[in-house]
């Protein structure tokens, strides 16, 4: 209980420095909530675009072939490059973690010196510090899951357009417009389909239909990333300063002794 009368007394008492932490952990949740979501809009799209390709004939898969191939190349690309793009913002988020971790302890070096003078390890004054942070992480993580879920249907849209767009432009570098159109005239030809060529390239349900819900994906591994690298990156750097700091304090204690004997 004490522990946790610490923990939010240090976050009222550093609230500035804390509020700073809330933008750049929100930031990295709204980022990483939507990288997950265009892959996961990316990855529907790709296996609705492959179940509309089997119900043309052979003939029509065979005509199209440079199309149908620069259609899943561009998918398969989107989706790399989303995953490093994630992978990326981790990268960052855990190299924040770690300046700010080394950052916070040289910053309350004189609290960090008290502790230690209490006898505190430097083992649960870095816990204390990582709770700290944990804390702001939780909060700013609920408040983006919230303003997600509330917008939702704006966000989900936007984000599959984003994503529609980005393979038109990976398929229109390898494909020209008179050789797509030539093989859509193909595919089409003497069929009844209840989707057009966009539709096969982006598919998605008829306008008339009942629409999907929009959700945003990513929540779990967002939360986990975003937890790990606080424990991980933060936890680390508090510990390395505070054993210098807790080194230099036994130096400075051990000095005066030295002279007096």
């Amino acid at each position: 209980m004490r522990f946790m009368e610490r923990v939010a007394s240090a976050i009222r008492y550093h609230k500035r420095v804390y509020l700073g932490e809330f933008l750049l952990t929100a930031v990295f949740c709204l980022a990483s909530l939507a990288l997950w979501t265009i892959r996961h809009a990316n990855a529907d799209m790709r296996q609705g675009f492959i179940n509309r390709l089997e119900q043309l004939t052979t003939d029509g898969h065979a005509a199209s072939g440079p199309v149908v191939q620069a259609v899943k190349a561009g998918y398969a690309t989107l989706d790399t490059r989303y995953t490093l793009t994630w992978l990326v913002v981790v990268a960052i988020n855990l190299l924040l973690c770690l300046v700010f971790g080394w950052w916070s302890v040289r910053h309350r070096r004189a609290e960090s010196e008290a502790y230690l003078i209490l006898g505190k390890s430097t083992w649960s004054i870095a816990a204390q510090y990582v709770a700290e942070s944990l804390a702001v992480f939780i909060a700013a993580f609920l408040l983006i899951g919230l303003a997600t879920f509330l917008l939702s249907d704006s966000l989900n849209h936007l984000l599959v357009n984003q994503s529609r767009n980005a393979l038109t432009a990976e398929f229109s570098r390898s494909v020209s417009n008179t050789t797509a159109n030539q093989s859509l005239r193909t595919l089409f030809e003497h069929k009844l389909t209840e989707f057009t060529g966009p539709g096969l390239f982006f598919p998605g349900p008829p306008p008339n239909e009942p629409q999907p819900p929009h959700q945003l994906f990513g929540i779990i591994p967002t939360a986990l990333v975003g937890c790990g690298t606080i424990i991980g990156g933060q936890g680390l750097a508090a510990l390395a300063e505070l054993s210098v700091i807790k080194h230099r304090l036994l130096h400075t204690v051990s000095s005066p002794n030295q002279t007096h004997s």
